[in-house]
């Protein structure tokens, strides 16, 4: 009978698959982060759910920048009109 000695798994491996862990936890401790960020009183929510209501913020607050934007110039104008 010939015997059939098993590899044991190489160190590299393993420590390749402690890295991903590590990896792995870390993203997930992140989309928590971002999801209490977003609301800290919602449901746990899906990672999808999260990215897609960052984006949907993300726009609302890009749309409101540009908005203040052209306030600050009319008003800068309109302020420049006052004083001459």
């Amino acid at each position: 009978m010939v015997e059939v000695k098993e590899e044991p798994v190489s160190s590299r491996k393993i420590q390749k698959a402690e890295r991903e862990k590590i990896r792995r936890d870390k993203l997930k401790e992140q989309f928590l982060e971002l999801g209490d960020a977003l609301d800290p009183n919602r449901p746990k929510s899906d990672k999808t759910s999260i990215i897609i209501d960052t984006i949907q913020i993300l726009k609302d607050l890009m749309t409101q920048v540009d908005r203040l934007k052209a306030e600050y110039v009319a008003l800068s104008e309109e302020s420049r009109e006052v004083d001459d």
